[in-house]
């Protein structure tokens, strides 16, 4: 309906068919976009009308919100408290069983918290029970093959693996998130706004936590006290876990608290982001080493390629964007730098692969690679359409979700291929 809205702002006859036909969903879709066409003399007339005709609604209404929100709140508190509690026993069963620690949390780091979100949305969307048991089974099955395969602990295949399941579980949540209706890609950008915004709320949750955390080791040092090993061993680890859970229930029961914070986060972070990645160009072509030959620089590469990828999705998910806007214009520089980037950064690996032959690492990130150049070709291509009017927003939004289920299946190749191509190299 948010497209709905936009694309026919002007049109007063369809905007009012729209509002009688569902009068909430209008209300509630017509908020969420409102601060990128507030600008707009039919948005404001839209915003006044609502406040004074959904209002005496609501209050009408108010015996029924009492009913239902109270029993969804109630659950999402329950499930947040015992899915963190079982996320942080999880966590420490190598020293209640007292078994290798190191080897457990590296091969099993992708199914400490993501289950639990998996499970949250099955019973929200309410999942039938043969779609339930079949992501279920991908579950199960991936922990008896990461812990079954032999391999040390620091094997390249070992931790190519953990990352790639971290990746894949992300993607399965994802499906779940969107399993209403999997070609919506209004959905999916949700999917990836929410993803956004838990990160920001875990952050200040940890930050807040990280306070909390010196305050109390302060407090009790004062009266002699030592509480050190206790706190890091049981609070700071469940803490941990629990902290992007409690950023999710607090955006489930309070769905805008974070509105307005998100695209202001975009606005600062794009541009900076922009003028580090150029900085770190020119500083590269003056200063720096080879990168053909330094692993280093390669490595750096590749980070500021994820970095600057979710940049880009977080802030074409958070809401509209102008093609006439600055953030817009940043954004299509972004994707420009990036794909420059992408072609130094695959250039670099596959030299290392010509003159130093071929490892799971340089083949995994390779992989990677050509679909993230693949995915920033798409996305600038879609920019510059927009820009020109040859394309609408809707056609942005897909470019940058086209390629999940390209980066799901590399992430299958690497996680279940990758030990018995490189022999648990």
């Amino acid at each position: 309906m948010k497209e709905e809205i936009i694309n026919n702002i002007s049109d007063a006859h369809f905007l009012e068919q729209l509002y009688r036909k569902n009068k909430s969903g209008f209300a509630e879709s017509f908020d969420e976009i409102y601060d990128s066409i507030k600008h707009m003399p039919q948005a404001e007339f839209w915003h006044y009308r609502l406040e004074a005709e959904l209002l005496p609604e609501i209050s009408e209404k108010s015996t029924e919100f009492i009913e239902e929100k109270p029993k969804e709140g109630k659950f999402n508190l329950i499930f947040t408290v015992a899915a963190a509690f079982l996320a942080g026993t999880i966590v420490k069963l190598p020293e209640i069983f007292s078994f290798p620690q190191e080897m457990y949390i590296v091969s099993n780091l992708a199914f400490f918290v993501l289950p639990f979100f998996m499970i949250f949305y099955a019973v929200k969307n309410k999942l039938e029970l043969r779609q339930s048991v079949f992501f279920s089974a991908i579950i199960v099955l991936s922990i008896a093959f990461v812990n079954i395969v032999p391999g040390a602990v620091e094997s390249q295949t070992r931790v190519l693996t953990t990352i790639h399941l971290i990746f894949l579980n992300w993607f399965l949540l994802g499906v779940i998130f969107v399993w209403k209706d999997l070609r919506s890609t209004e959905l999916k950008l949700s999917f990836l706004k929410r993803n956004g915004d838990v990160v920001i709320l875990t952050a200040i949750i940890l930050i807040c936590g990280g306070l909390l955390t010196g305050l109390t080791m302060g407090l009790f040092n004062i009266i002699k006290v030592d509480i050190k090993e206790f706190y890091f061993t049981y609070i700071v680890v469940y803490g941990l876990v629990a902290s992007p859970m409690v950023a999710n229930y607090m955006l489930e029961n309070s769905p805008n608290i974070i509105n307005r914070v998100a695209p202001f986060i975009s606005k600062i972070f794009a541009p900076l982001i922009l003028i580090m990645m150029l900085g770190f160009l020119v500083a590269l072509a003056f200063f720096a080493k080879d990168p053909f030959n330094n692993r280093e620089e390669l490595i750096v590469f590749n980070a500021l390629l994820v970095v600057n990828l979710a940049v880009i999705l977080f802030s074409f998910s958070g809401g509209r964007i102008e093609p006439a806007s600055y953030l817009f214009k940043v954004l299509l520089a972004l994707s420009l730098v990036a794909i420059v980037i992408n072609c130094i950064a695959a250039s670099s690996i596959i030299y290392r692969i010509a003159a130093f032959g071929i490892t799971p690492n340089r083949l995994a990130v390779l992989g990677a690679n050509v679909l993230m150049f693949i995915n920033l070709i798409i996305i600038t291509i879609r920019l510059y359409k927009y820009q020109k009017g040859s394309a609408e927003i809707e056609d942005v939004g897909s470019s940058i979700t086209a390629l999940m289920p390209w980066y799901a299946a590399w992430a299958v190749v690497v996680s279940f291929a990758f030990p018995f191509i490189f022999w648990f190299s």
